[in-house]
């Protein structure tokens, strides 16, 4: 249960940053909200973590319901591993933002750290 909790926290998270990287691009002509982004991954994750589960109590009852059970957590660790590639990616993004955004607070002078 901890590591579900977790988990739904650390793509909560995730999801903010995509969003906050996706508005600073400015890719559209409006913002992106944070709970559009945040809460459905997090609910995606929640969701197949539970479908998971439910196949593996399913899958001690017969061979056939074993072969599900195995294919369906292939396909989770195919969408986990989904996730890692796109948190690998958004990490130079992530570090662009913020050399950004701390170059243009150099060049508008001396400004107090928590504005």
């Amino acid at each position: 249960m901890l590591r579900l909790i977790v988990c739904m926290i650390g793509l909560f998270g995730f999801g903010v940053i995509t969003a906050e990287i996706l508005n600073n691009f400015n890719l559209f002509n409006f913002k992106i909200r944070v709970y559009f982004l945040a809460v459905p991954i997090s609910l995606i994750f929640l969701v197949s973590e539970l479908l998971l589960r439910h196949f593996e109590i399913k899958a001690a009852s017969s061979v056939s319901d074993e072969i599900k059970y195995q294919r369906v957590k292939n396909y989770y660790y195919l969408f986990l591993s989904g996730i890692g590639f796109l948190l690998l990616i958004s990490i130079p993004f992530l570090w662009w933002g913020a050399i950004k955004k701390l170059a243009s607070l150099a060049n508008e002078g001396v400004k107090q750290f928590w504005q």
